[in-house]
C-alpha cells in the first residue's frame, strides 16, 4: 500500500473515532429536558430510578431524539451524571442522602412548572436550547428555598391484610376467565399499578390528590403463597370468572412517602391514619372489579 493510501486509511480511522466520541459526548438539549422532567415527575430519585423512569415513560421520545440526531447511543449512567452535574452547577438540581443512597431533586423554582409544557418531539433543537437558557436564567434570579418543595421522605415495608376478596384481571388462555397476576416464579403478587391506582383514588380522602406522583412503590409479595379460587361476577355481557385471593392473606410492599410539601400528610402517623380510613370505606378497593369484590385492605404494621 502506498504512503498516500496509508495516510488516507489513517485519516478515515481517526475520523471514525472522532465521530464515535462526538456521538457519546454530543450536547442534546432535548435529552436534558427529559432528564429534568423525569426528576420532577419522581420528586426525588436515585440515578438508577431516573434511568428506569426514562426507559419506562419516555422511550418514544428518546427514540425520536436518536433518529433526529442520528445517535447510536442511549442515555446511560455516565451521560446522566454529566447532565446532573451540569444542572447542579446551575442550582437547578440538588442532592440529599436517603437511606445511604444519593438522591436528586429539583429546587423550588416556580419556572420549572413549564417543563410539562415542553414536548421534545414538537420543537427544534434551537427551541430546546432557548428553553434551557431561560431555565438557567430563572434559576439565577430565583431565591431558591433551602430544600426541595417535596422532601423528608420516610420509607419502609408496609404489611397489609386482605379484608375482602381481591380479584385479578389478567387475561389468559381460557375465554371468560380473568387471572390473578403472577411474579416471575409463578406466585400470585400485587402489581405496582394496583397500589398506585388504589392510592391515587383514595388519597382524596385526605385532600392530597397530587401526593401519589411523589410516592415510591414496589410490587407486593404475599408472606405465604395464597390459595386462589374462581368466583363468578356479572359483567356487561354475561358473566366472567375472576381468580381471587380471599380475605386473611397478607402481603408486604416497600413504600416511600414524602412528609414535606403536603398539608395533611406530615408524619408516619398521618400515613397510618390514612390507611385506617381506607380500610373502612375506600373510594376504590385493590385489584380488578373492586366495586363487586370489595378489595379492602388493612395496614398491620410498618417495618
Amino acid at each position: 500500500m502506498s504512503a498516500r493510501a496509508l495516510a488516507a486509511e489513517e485519516g478515515r480511522g481517526k475520523n471514525s473515532q472522532t465521530k464515535r466520541r462526538e456521538n457519546k459526548t454530543r450536547y442534546i438539549p432535548e435529552e436534558e429536558i427529559l432528564v429534568l422532567r423525569s426528576i420532577k415527575d419522581l420528586g426525588q430519585a436515585t440515578r438508577g430510578e431516573i434511568l428506569e423512569y426514562l426507559k419506562d415513560h419516555y422511550s418514544q421520545e428518546l427514540e425520536y431524539i436518536r433518529n433526529k440526531y442520528n445517535l447510536k447511543r442511549d442515555i446511560d449512567s455516565k451521560l446522566l451524571d454529566r447532565i446532573i452535574k451540569r444542572w447542579e452547577k446551575r442550582k437547578v438540581i440538588t442532592t440529599s442522602i436517603v437511606q445511604k443512597m444519593r438522591t436528586y431533586f429539583l429546587m423550588d423554582i416556580p419556572w420549572l412548572g413549564r417543563l410539562q409544557m415542553m414536548h421534545v418531539t414538537g420543537v427544534t433543537g434551537e427551541d430546546a436550547k432557548e428553553f434551557l437558557k431561560s431555565l438557567e436564567k430563572s434559576a439565577k434570579e430565583a431565591k431558591s428555598s433551602k430544600g426541595p418543595l417535596y422532601a423528608d421522605y420516610v420509607s419502609g415495608k408496609f404489611i397489609f391484610e386482605l379484608l375482602d376478596d381481591v380479584a385479578g384481571g389478567d387475561r389468559g388462555k381460557e375465554e371468560g376467565h380473568l387471572y390473578f397476576p403472577r411474579d416471575r416464579d409463578g406466585a400470585p403478587c400485587i402489581k405496582v399499578n394496583w397500589m398506585y391506582a388504589y392510592l391515587r383514588d383514595n388519597i382524596r380522602l385526605v385532600n392530597e390528590s397530587s401526593l401519589p406522583k411523589y410516592l415510591g412503590l414496589s410490587p407486593g409479595t404475599f408472606l405465604e403463597k395464597p390459595e386462589t379460587v374462581f368466583k363468578e361476577a356479572r359483567v356487561k355481557v354475561g358473566h366472567t370468572q375472576y381468580e381471587v385471593v380471599e380475605p386473611g392473606a397478607q402481603f408486604e410492599t416497600y413504600q416511600r412517602w414524602p412528609l414535606k410539601g403536603f398539608e395533611n400528610i406530615k408524619s408516619m402517623e398521618d400515613i397510618k391514619t390514612f390507611y385506617d380510613l381506607c380500610a373502612v370505606a375506600p373510594i376504590r378497593g385493590l385489584g380488578a372489579y373492586s366495586r363487586n369484590f370489595g378489595g379492602r385492605i388493612k395496614l398491620l404494621e410498618v417495618k
